[in-house]
């Protein structure tokens, strides 16, 4: 703040990394707020304004956010790895969805999976569902019949599709 007649002082904010500690980690103002306010100058008699502008500006970019979450899918394990069709198979991993994961079973699809963001259940289909079904305008198809042999397992979501894990349908 400034006192007596005048016109207030100014002052340029801009980044200050060479003053952090050696080997600290960089705060949310650091990474968030100072960035806002690089080369933007304002009076001190401004500064709460200011300050609110950058952390808007902030909270915009998702820095108000924690940790970053999973910025892709990932099958850490398929238990079990083999079973008769009519098996509940769990999916254990990363940036499943609580909703909206489709499993890719072989050359169909799989519905009424069921998630809770790490984990996903699924049954081993007794008839395979091409994933064109499921397409705008659909494809014409045919219910293939799921036999013995081994099916690639992959999960697709918002994030994209996962890595391949295989599955042995046995008889």
């Amino acid at each position: 703040m400034t006192t007596g007649a005048g016109p207030a002082r100014e002052s340029s904010a801009a980044p200050d990394g060479d003053r952090k500690a050696a080997g600290r980690t960089r705060s949310a103002f650091d990474r968030c707020v100072r960035p806002a306010a690089a080369g933007l100058r304002f009076s001190t008699t401004g500064s709460v304004l200011f300050l609110f502008a950058a952390l808007s500006s902030a909270v915009s970019a998702g820095c108000h956010q924690g940790p970053a979450g999973p910025t892709s899918v990932t099958i850490l394990s398929l238990s079990p790895s083999t079973g008769p069709p009519g098996t509940a198979v769990t999916l254990v991993g990363s940036g499943f969805s609580p909703t909206l994961n489709t499993i890719n079973f072989g050359n169909g699809t799989v519905s009424g999976v069921s998630s809770n963001g790490t984990n996903l259940i699924f049954t081993v289909p007794t008839t395979l569902i091409p994933a064109c079904a499921n397409s705008i305008p659909p494809c014409p198809f045919a219910l293939q019949p799921t036999s013995a042999g081994v099916y690639n397992v992959s999960v697709t979501n918002a994030l994209g599709t996962s890595n391949v894990v295989m599955f042995m349908v046995t008889n």
